[in-house]
């Protein structure tokens, strides 16, 4: 008699049989942001191909798009992919603006999603339409912007996209700052046309910005993170040129050209809700790891399992399984080794069979019995095979069972990603990316100082769990000259003004340690306040720095975030 399996015995199971791959689907993606290798894996060195493994997904389709974001066709004013190997860009909306390619932008296959085309800056490449050739992308009312992108360099001002006459008397722009922050612009805005990020932009990462008007704010996500300004009214028209690379037809400045790789750029007719800008950032940003071997080498990808769960499933059976998409046949492929040399080129001692399918994505399993005796368990990804291609991992789990159970994020991953998981992102502060963080585990930090005639030094922890961040140092030690010893927060908190929980503070002033409870709180988003003369609070005072010696500072303390 035929036994059925159904989902909920599935569930079951993998409740049981647990996942014992670490950042299993790539969540958090690195701690120097998009553009290294992700937390918890390794690229192979000597013997494969270097530097070929990056976060992304495959380029998509108008109708994924859509479908997964949730937006009408109908409102879809422009989507340039910019996947293309070389000459203009073509708008996949129903308006088809396709974009003429002016100094020849040149194509790179180090995309996110595929393909990406290279500005360099030095050679003024960019994109563009006139004014009369796209009408429906002059919105002046409520308007979502978006562009996936990695500055080459960030020497200060540059402009990703944006819509303006030579003049620049009227646009709509989303770039750089000269401070290396995003932007978002709309002028003939009132109170506010532009929302500012406080991440600041670094070469070599990875960013998708996200701009959103809905006539009561303007916004801009940059990797999750939001910024909102209030703002109404109605966007100028700007009766100029459309630009990816540049500011519309501006021409008059070395600083207005972008420097790096640009894709997935696109103009919403309305704005999304910030639900919308999370399916958004979900769809084109966790969607795995891409690996592409580019003919001499194979491109690998390895993690080695936890000795603990290794040497427990010595003389078991165990499947891997992952979800793979390649863009050449037979080029992925995943596996487990034995005992391998991580110091050397590493190999899998078992190897899935390779797959001539291509263009979509493929549920692949390899289930193999260990020997009962190894020192260590390491599986693979790998791309390659004899053949150059392009091949995207998502969904990787190790179980101990004889099927395929299908993905579940491991017990590991919901204790260090619980928000991510859950694409709850916290807000971070400045130069910090939203899926860098594991909770309950301590990060060193370099806050930025005033009230010091001299930059205090100590070492500086932070943690956070939940919603609440938790910071100490200790010997924060320098010559005060100021009313007030300020320092910057290592991640943003959730209000304007108040107090810390449970905290504890000592000064320290011309040779001795005074305990106090005096802190005044946070006077912004991202600075804490230590006051010269501090108030009493919980009967505990004290009474001001004296005149002259060294001033100091240890504090312990937690506080909420968003």
């Amino acid at each position: 008699m035929e036994t059925k399996v159904t989902s909920r015995q599935t569930n079951m199971q993998k409740m049981v049989v647990q996942n014992l791959i670490k950042n299993g689907n790539f969540i958090n993606n690195s701690t120097n942001g998009y553009g290294s290798t992700p937390d918890d894996w390794t690229a192979g060195a000597a013997g494969y191909e270097p530097n070929q493994v990056q976060g992304g997904r495959p380029a998509f389709t108008k109708a994924e798009f859509l479908s997964a974001v949730g937006v009408a066709d109908a409102d879809l004013e422009g989507l340039w992919l910019l996947n293309e190997a070389s000459g203009n860009a073509t708008d996949l909306s129903t308006n088809g603006y396709d974009l003429t390619d002016t100094n020849t932008v040149t194509s790179s296959d180090d995309g996110l999603l595929g393909k990406a085309r290279d500005f360099e800056s030095g050679n003024s490449e960019y994109f563009n339409i006139a004014d009369a050739s796209c009408a429906n992308l002059e919105i002046s009312g409520a308007q979502t912007w978006f562009v996936y992108f990695k500055p080459e360099s960030v020497p200060g001002q540059m402009h990703v996209l944006g819509k303006s006459n030579s003049a620049t008397t009227n646009l709509k722009r989303l770039g750089i700052n000269s401070n290396n922050k995003l932007f978002f612009n709309l002028q003939g805005l009132s109170t506010n046309d532009i929302a500012t990020s406080d991440v600041v932009v670094e070469a070599g990462k990875w960013y998708l910005v996200i701009g959103v008007y809905d006539e009561s704010s303007i916004k801009i996500h940059v990797n999750g993170v939001k910024k909102t300004a209030t703002a109404t009214g109605s966007a100028n028209d700007t009766n100029g040129d459309f630009a990816i690379g540049r500011l519309g037809a501006w021409t008059s400045a070395s600083d207005n050209y972008f420097d790096g790789l640009v894709q997935s750029a696109g103009v919403i007719n309305g704005a999304l809700t910030d639900a919308q800008v999370n399916k958004l950032w979900a769809f084109l940003g966790y969607q795995g790891i891409k690996t592409r071997d580019a003919g001499a080498d194979d491109a690998v990808l390895y993690q080695t399992i936890d000795p603990s769960d290794a040497q427990r499933l010595a003389g078991k059976t165990v499947t891997l399984r992952a979800k793979m998409y390649q863009d050449e046949a037979s080029a992925g492929t995943i596996g487990i080794g034995e005992d391998v040399a991580t110091n050397a080129a590493p190999l899998p001692t078992v190897e899935s069979t390779a797959s001539t399918t291509t263009g979509e994505w493929l549920d692949i399993s390899l289930t193999t019995t260990l020997s009962s005796d190894f020192s260590n368990l390491t599986v693979f990804l790998n791309a390659g095979g004899g053949t150059a291609g392009t091949v995207w991992f998502k969904e990787v789990a190790l179980y101990e069972s004889d099927t395929d159970l299908g993905y579940a994020h491991s017990p590991d991953d919901w204790n260090r990603f619980p928000r991510l998981l859950k694409m709850d992102i916290p807000l971070l502060g400045a130069g910090t990316y939203p899926y860098q963080f594991e909770e309950g585990r301590y990060y060193v930090w370099s806050p930025t100082w005033t009230g010091f005639s001299s930059s205090p030094s100590a070492t500086y922890i932070w943690e956070y769990k939940g919603t609440k961040a938790y910071i100490e140092f200790g010997s924060a030690s320098g010559t005060s000259n100021a009313a007030g010893l300020d320092f910057t927060l290592p991640i943003k908190c959730n209000q304007q003004s108040g107090g810390y929980s449970g905290y504890s503070c000592c000064v320290y002033d011309n040779g001795s340690w005074q305990t106090d409870n005096g802190i005044v709180g946070i006077a912004d988003g991202f600075t804490a306040k230590v006051g010269k003369t501090i108030p009493t609070r919980s009967g505990n005072a004290y009474g001001g720095f004296t005149s002259s010696g060294s001033k100091g500072l240890s504090f312990q303390g937690s506080y909420e975030i968003d």
